[in-house]
């Protein structure tokens, strides 16, 4: 999907299920029965299993509807990005540039639900000014998710200021730079 393609899909949603089967059963039915132009689903640690559809909000909006009407005990959590901010949009289509060297601070967010980790982020890069450095899922995370942003100090503590989760690390080191591992896009 290109970069215009993906803008003129007016949202995402995030659906993060406790277990895979549910989550492969919901999304088929969502699949064949919902208009969506593109559908990601993949399995994380954790056995829980995430689906991101990309479409108008009448059509998401329907869909996370209903998996909650008919699977609510089985959703871990579900995350909208009503208006996907670009860097997202460049994460989601593995197109996220980030010049390692030239990060002087960042700040570190750990959230157990990656459904929710996205969300807050977009909402961070439409209010703050700053770079998404990665968002990190891995299995050695256990289940959890990182998102990582470079900018100056003064906008990195606004990302605090609105996330109590965040950490700020500043001067950063290179060889912190260097183990920064960064990810393929999970949605």
């Amino acid at each position: 999907m290109s970069a215009e393609e993906t803008s003129n899909q007016n949202a995402i949603g995030i659906i993060e299920f406790n277990t895979i089967p549910i989550g492969m059963k919901v999304m088929n039915i969502l699949a064949k029965n919902i208009y969506m132009p593109k559908l990601k689903q993949q399995m994380i640690s954790g056995g829980r299993y995430i689906g991101t559809l990309f479409g108008d909000h009448a059509s998401l909006d329907f869909a996370l509807n209903y998996a909650l009407d008919t699977c609510v005990d089985d959703i871990f959590e579900i995350g909208w990005l009503g208006s996907p901010h670009p860097q997202m949009i460049k994460y989601m289509q593995g197109n996220l540039s980030v010049d390692i060297e030239s990060i002087e601070n960042m700040v570190i967010i750990q959230l157990s639900s990656h459904a929710k980790l996205l969300e807050l982020t977009n909402d961070l890069l439409h209010h703050v000014d700053v770079k998404l450095v990665d968002i990190n899922v891995k299995d050695y995370l256990d289940g959890s998710s990182l998102a990582i942003f470079s900018g100056t100090i003064a906008e990195l503590m606004l990302i605090c200021e609105r996330c109590s989760l965040g950490e700020l690390i500043t001067n950063v080191d290179p060889k912190i730079k260097n183990s920064l591992n960064l990810s393929q896009p999970l949605t």
